[in-house]
């Protein structure tokens, strides 16, 4: 995702200060955009992060990595659950959930 952001000249610099948490059934991934990788367990997370979370089952994960169902979709549909802490928008970090696939 990351890679292709930087491809195509998506600026995230507005999106440093986000986490993004995947909760899949009861397994958690978390992306920082600040360090732009995959934080491993064990990683510590300082408390100045802001935190886009998502929670979906398996099979809907499985879609969006696969370009079977796509995020907007998902997002308008319901099939999955986000939370943002704390409550604010940033338009890059939502652009960059479209090059998040497989």
């Amino acid at each position: 995702m990351l890679q292709r952001c930087e491809r195509f000249k998506i600026d995230l610099t507005p999106a440093r200060d986000w986490l993004l948490e995947f909760n899949v059934d009861e397994e958690k991934d978390v992306i920082s955009y600040r360090e732009m990788r995959l934080l491993k367990e064990g990683d510590e997370i300082l408390s100045d992060y802001k935190i886009l979370s998502f929670k979906f089952t398996k099979n809907t994960f499985d879609a969006l990595m696969n370009r079977e169902l796509h995020w907007n979709n998902a997002q308008i549909g319901y099939h999955l659950k986000a939370k943002r802490i704390p409550n604010e928008y940033c338009a890059e970090l939502y652009k960059s959930l479209n090059f998040l696939h497989l």
